[in-house]
């Protein structure tokens, strides 16, 4: 989280920085009407979208299994308020909340 020492998955962490922005900007423009906006980081799970079996096998080990990156997901929507909205957490994969600073 916050880190980029290893570089890599250039078209990924592109993306990623432009939803994140979108939900920053959404989490401001709803913030006044009472609707909390989540960006959630699930982490690196073994999707199709992950493209693990092309990533590099010394990076493989980021890697984690689906269901414990959706308990992470679910344990953040569950904490989401107002006075979080906006806010970047990582799901940790079910082991408790992880803010990521921006």
């Amino acid at each position: 989280c916050g880190d980029n020492g290893s570089g890599g998955f250039l078209q990924y962490r592109v993306s990623k920085a432009a939803v994140n922005m979108a939900g920053v900007t959404m989490a401001c423009d709803l913030k006044e009407k009472g609707i909390a906006v989540g960006l959630i980081h699930p982490g690196m799970l073994q999707t199709n979208f992950g493209n693990l079996r092309e990533a590099p096998k010394s990076k493989q080990k980021y890697f984690r299994p689906v269901e414990p990156g959706c308990a992470g997901v679910v344990q953040a929507i569950d904490a989401l308020t107002m006075e979080t909205t906006g806010s970047f957490i990582h799901g940790n994969y079910g082991n408790g909340l992880k803010p990521c600073p921006w």
